[in-house]
């Protein structure tokens, strides 16, 4: 198959800003993402096509002969090109009417993804995305706490900033064991625009945001990060794959303030530590609303495994669900016998696709910055 490849970071959805304003983590994590794909699909025999920032390059790489890049430049736009955005996606249905499949890795910021979906479908291009319900109430942070709330799931209580009062974080409702709460974007990737802090400080970020129903904030949990994603075929039948480890290095925003760095992982043996699988289908089934749109191809869900205590047994909580390409492909296609990527393509299809054994895994570490 011809399969084209979408990375709004590296593949001209940036194209508008300056390079230097371009965070250097979404810039490492889009790349690593790009070129694991691009490896992968051409290992399996498929033409890859993909477009490419020329403001970048992929580094020390060499591609295989299967894999074709396309100069973003080069692509004509019929969009509105005031709208950097629309042009970007304009481009891309160029490079994607040619191709067989598509598939594309853009952050929720500013509702990109979904744009960039819903305008791909609308002109009737075959994507390996989710969609429609799915994507928008998982896309958005608060919209998945309040869903997994009310269906009495472990997530952190979560509040619009635009709604939030000091009594609030006073309230037992949102009390923090650790003396920190955390205000984040309600459309967001990653670690972007994370602010954590205590009671005082939060209420004071919250103070000089503009559009504050466009955050949310959360109190702080402790425990470990884990990251655990899923290939959704066709049918609707959920693959769960291993756990991975999320290193989340703290750095200061401030003198008080102080955020996140995602580093990477290390792939934990199914033999050592199973996923909660009955969460995590839960999860999505209260998420996905199938007469409007759907769960399909990857899907990666962000947990905490809080820690044991006097009181209380390790609980596993939901912090976020992310309806595309996660970074963690990275550790997991070097840690599995089977081509991943080919994977998604025959769930795609609907294909009978076995299910994936614990012995064909090995614990590998990974980093974006390395990939």
């Amino acid at each position: 198959m011809n399969i084209a490849v979408l990375e709004w970071i590296c593949c001209g959805g940036m194209h508008a800003i300056p390079i230097e304003e371009i965070p250097d983590s979404l810039l490492h994590e889009g790349r690593a993402m790009l070129l694991c794909l691009l490896d992968q699909f051409a290992a399996a025999g498929n033409h890859v096509s993909t477009a490419l920032d020329s403001r970048f390059n992929l580094g020390e790489v060499t591609l295989p002969e299967s894999v074709q890049l396309v100069e973003f430049s080069n692509l004509t736009s019929s969009s509105d090109r005031n709208d950097p955005i629309d042009a970007t996606i304009s481009k891309w249905k160029q490079l994607a009417k040619s191709c067989d499949l598509s598939i594309v890795i853009a952050p929720e910021i500013d509702g990109i993804l979904q744009r960039c979906v819903q305008s791909m479908i609308e002109d009737g291009l075959p994507l390996i995305n989710c969609s429609g319900a799915f994507l928008g109430n998982s896309a958005s942070k608060l919209r998945t706490a309040v869903s997994l709330t009310e269906h009495h799931l472990p997530t952190p209580p979560s509040i619009s900033a635009d709604k939030l009062e000091p009594s609030h974080l006073s309230s037992a409702q949102f009390e923090s064991a650790t003396g920190l709460w955390c205000v984040k974007p309600d459309l967001g990737a990653g670690c972007d625009g994370l602010h954590i802090g205590n009671a005082e400080e939060i209420l004071q970020v919250v103070r000089e945001i503009e559009s504050k129903a466009e955050w949310i904030v959360q109190p702080w949990l402790d425990g470990q990060a884990f990251s655990c994603s899923a290939i959704v075929e066709s049918q609707g039948r959920v693959n769960w794959l291993p756990l991975v480890t999320q290193r989340l290095k703290p750095a200061p925003m401030n003198e008080q303030i102080t955020t996140r760095h995602y580093c990477g992982g290390q792939l934990v043996s199914p033999e050592k530590l199973h996923p909660p699988v009955d969460l995590l289908n839960e999860t999505l089934r209260v998420l996905n609303e199938t007469e409007s749109g759907r769960a399909l191809g990857w899907v990666g869900v962000d947990l905490l495994l809080k820690p044991t205590s006097p009181r209380f047994e390790a609980q596993w909580v939901v912090i976020e669900v992310n309806p595309r390409l996660t970074t963690s492909i990275i550790g997991l296609s070097k840690a599995s016998t089977i081509n991943l990527a080919q994977r998604m393509i025959d769930a795609f299809q609907g294909k009978d696709c076995p299910r994936l054994l614990r012995s064909q895994w090995s614990e590998v570490e990974f980093s974006p910055t390395s990939a």
